[in-house]
């Protein structure tokens, strides 16, 4: 029971006992470290929504490649999987692109290292996230050369402000 009371007993470095703490105190530790997370990335946060809004007014895409010259990036089909994804719709998230269980594992072990556990891993992380990026460059040369331009995610956009340019 105590065990389960406790998340983890941190020690000073002359090994004695700092502090334990419950469960409830160490989520809202971890909630107030969030809240002070997102303050200081407001100004990234903001400009991000900016370019959502602004480049929807342009194109039904996000992506800034695929909108720009028409051809799809490593990542396409990533916003589409993880809207499948939190619907329910494991295979369907999958064909849209199999990385995002990838990214989904990253982005979960990221937020509960440090909003839960409250330890920092950044080299474990650092080597998880080379190791993805390096995985959906394979398989993004892999869909170019057997799907592009004929298969969803990995269809030409001709809509693509760099066509049109060059069309003229």
């Amino acid at each position: 029971m105590y065990g389960l009371r406790c998340l983890r007993t941190e020690m000073s470095e002359k090994g004695h006992i700092t502090g334990i703490m419950s469960l409830k105190e160490r989520l809202a530790k971890g909630f107030e470290l969030l809240k002070k997370d997102v303050k200081h990335m407001k100004w990234a946060i903001i400009a991000i929504i900016a370019y959502f809004v602004i480049i929807m007014q342009f194109s039904p895409y996000l992506c800034p490649v695929y909108t720009f010259t028409g051809i799809p990036c490593p990542g396409c089909g990533l916003t589409r999987a993880g809207k499948l994804l939190l619907h329910g719709d494991l295979d369907g998230a999958f064909h849209m692109h199999p990385f995002i269980y990838g990214v989904a594992f990253i982005l979960i072990a990221l937020f509960i290292s440090r909003y839960v556990i409250q330890k920092k891993n950044a080299e474990l992380f650092k080597w998880l996230c080379i190791l993805l990026i390096v995985g959906m460059l394979g398989f993004y040369i892999y869909r170019m050369l057997v799907f592009f331009p004929d298969v969803t995610p990995m269809v030409y956009y001709k809509d693509a402000f760099l066509y049109k340019i060059l069309r003229k």
